[in-house]
């Protein structure tokens, strides 16, 4: 027995010589133009709101950005030298984050651009906090469903 694979089968396709039913796990759209995800901790204030695209070894933007984190720190990974989180936060800032809505402690908006992210994801407080929270919402394949028209609309 052979084992057959068909590219992007949706659950309208047929497979074979049956007509199965193949749930769609994720809006494939979505897990590649990001959601917005707001990120509030446990005294309930935002950190800001952030656009994240689906982190998964799955997804082709997270596949590229680990391959060349494992290129760039070849060296060191085979040393045992590497700074994995340095490499988690490089990978998922790459990969992951398009884009954010953070402000400054004057209350105004902070561009999203690489060298701001940076900065941001310097600061040990949101290392630690923040970076968790959003590996975590990213990596949740729920928060990337196709979304029902009539669920939008209410009926």
């Amino acid at each position: 027995m052979t084992l057959e694979t068909k590219e992007n089968l949706t659950s309208d396709e047929s497979f074979g010589d049956n007509d199965f039913f193949v749930p769609e796990r994720y809006d494939v759209d979505l897990t590649k133009t990001g959601v917005w995800f707001e990120a509030i901790d446990e005294h309930d204030v935002s950190w800001g709101k952030f656009k994240l695209t689906w982190y998964d070894k799955s997804n082709p933007s997270v596949k590229k950005a680990l391959d060349a984190a494992r290129t760039k720190h070849a060296k060191a990974i085979r040393l045992g030298k590497a700074d994995t989180d340095a490499i988690i936060l490089e990978t998922f800032i790459g990969a992951a984050l398009l884009d954010w809505k953070v402000n400054n402690k004057k209350g105004k908006p902070v561009a999203y651009n690489p060298k701001n992210v940076a900065d941001y994801f310097a600061i040990p407080q949101v290392k630690e906090f923040l970076l968790e929270k959003l590996i975590e919402f990213a990596g949740d394949v729920r928060n990337f469903k196709k979304v029902d028209k009539d669920d939008l609309l209410g009926n």
